[in-house]
């Protein structure tokens, strides 16, 4: 050994191990800033994605189900919330009783009879702000396709500010659906006042449909462009819907706004990953 040289135990994947290392090392020459920075240093740049290229996925219902909110579906979709003096805890349990064996019921008509087909569809467009409102571009970089206006929240926050309002940045645009099978087998049960079956069909699609559609964010979050939250514009903004629609493509996953201004097939869902 040297004299510029000392011996140290480092951890590797085969056990400790004694390392030769140089005792003139300047960590803070040698190894990039970015490791030993200050807490004041920029953020790491996000990556450079291709823009409006959109990107098609699919998807099994049962890969989707780490993406279910349960919660959701028990609460909101079937309704069942806490009962008076209930605790979270004790909801839990009635609902492991009583709501599981139905999910997994459902879950098993839906799988033997081929009822859901998830896919989705998203694009990259770049966004800016402009107070409460973001504008979305054209690949031209200067036409406004569609724009959407967040509201303020209590506190003065807006999702808005996510977004600059200088530069243009990369914004993905989502569409998901879970195919027209499941809107016909609804309809049919609907019909034929089979009441119970349609509602509980209908909160497990809807809530599935959302489950796809953060199937389709985390691999954009993946792709470490636009990491974000994950926003479901208002339905009524049927400009925004057609606009959204045409810019992801969404005609390649069976998926259009139609005249009656509503997404077809019925279960289908527009989002946007919002910048973090």
């Amino acid at each position: 050994m040297t004299q510029t040289e000392e011996k140290q135990i480092v951890d590797t994947l085969f056990g400790k191990q004694e390392e030769s290392v140089s005792a003139d090392f300047d960590y803070d020459a040698e190894l990039p800033h970015v490791l030993f920075g200050d807490d004041n240093q920029d953020s790491l740049p996000l990556i450079d994605v291709p823009l409006y290229e959109p990107v098609c996925v699919e998807s099994t219902p049962r890969a989707l189900m780490p993406y279910l909110d349960e919660l959701s579906l028990f609460e909101k979709r079937w309704g069942c919330g806490l009962k008076d003096a209930e605790t979270r805890d004790e909801w839990c349990e009635r609902m492991n009783k009583d709501l599981v064996p139905v999910l997994n019921a459902v879950r098993a008509v839906c799988e033997r009879d081929g009822i859901l087909q998830p896919r989705a569809a998203y694009v990259y467009v770049n966004a800016k702000a402009c107070g409460d409102r973001v504008d979305f571009y054209a690949s031209d970089g200067k036409t406004v396709f569609a724009s959407l206006t967040f509201p303020r929240r209590a506190d003065g926050a807006s999702p808005a500010d996510k977004f600059s309002s200088g530069k243009a940045m990369p914004v993905a645009l989502i569409a998901a659906t879970v195919g027209k099978t499941a809107s016909d087998i609804a309809k049919k049960w609907l019909l034929l006042g089979q009441d119970t079956e349609y509602g509980c069909l209908d909160g497990f699609v809807r809530e599935t449909v959302r489950a796809m559609t953060a199937y389709a964010a985390a691999i954009v979050n993946g792709q470490n462009c636009c990491v974000g939250d994950v926003f479901e514009p208002n339905g009524e903004n049927g400009k925004l819907f057609a606009a959204f629609v045409k810019a992801v493509q969404a005609d390649r996953i069976g998926v259009e706004y139609g005249a009656n201004h509503t997404l077809a097939p019925k279960y289908s869902a527009l989002a946007l990953v919002l910048p973090k």
